[in-house]
């Protein structure tokens, strides 16, 4: 057996165990948990922030057209909090649905003491997140193991012989 059979074994074998599919369904469920995992990050950033209510004002408004949302409104909001024990003032501007804007002039905030100029709306805070990814992660680790496995038995399987590839061949030809 010399070195091109040894080729044409790898690539039939790879055709018909069909690899290239399974690693891109490890891929994409790695590009999933990748933008899973930027969420959780910014959840866990804020999971011991302060809570403290700010005064807010309507500064503004955005209007976005897009072909496949349609028309959609902004509201630019404007909230003001002070820091009970530095008594240091922040504000920070954001744009939010009209439907999130709270009745009165009062709106909760979290805010990070060792990070003075990162805050956020209380409302946009997305706690589930953090069990979604965790889940995630077993499952995709579960599958990606299983996968791997498979990978390595086919790859570990004995070389076809000539009489053997020719009749896989031929059955890859034969009309169904």
């Amino acid at each position: 057996m010399n070195s091109d059979d040894v080729l044409l074994s790898l690539a039939e074998h790879a055709h018909l165990s069909g690899t290239s599919w399974r690693s891109r369904l490890i891929v994409f469920g790695l590009v999933i948990d990748a933008i899973l995992a930027w969420y959780s990050w910014t959840e866990l950033k804020y999971f011991h922030a302060k809570e403290v209510t700010a005064t807010f004002t309507i500064v503004g408004q955005s209007e976005y057209y897009s072909r496949r949302l349609g028309h959609r409104v902004l509201h630019r909001l404007r909230y003001v909090f002070f820091d009970s024990a530095s008594g240091q003032r922040y504000q920070q501007t954001v744009e939010i649905a009209p439907k999130l804007v709270p009745m009165g002039q009062t709106i909760q905030v979290q805010w990070l003491p060792r990070e003075m100029s990162e805050s956020r709306l209380a409302i946009q805070s997305k706690e589930w997140v953090i069990p979604v990814f965790v889940g995630y992660n077993s499952i995709l680790l579960l599958f990606a193991g299983l996968i791997l496995r498979r990978i390595s038995q086919d790859i570990n399987a004995q070389p076809l012989t000539r009489q053997q590839r020719w009749i896989q061949q031929s059955r890859l030809l034969m009309p169904r």
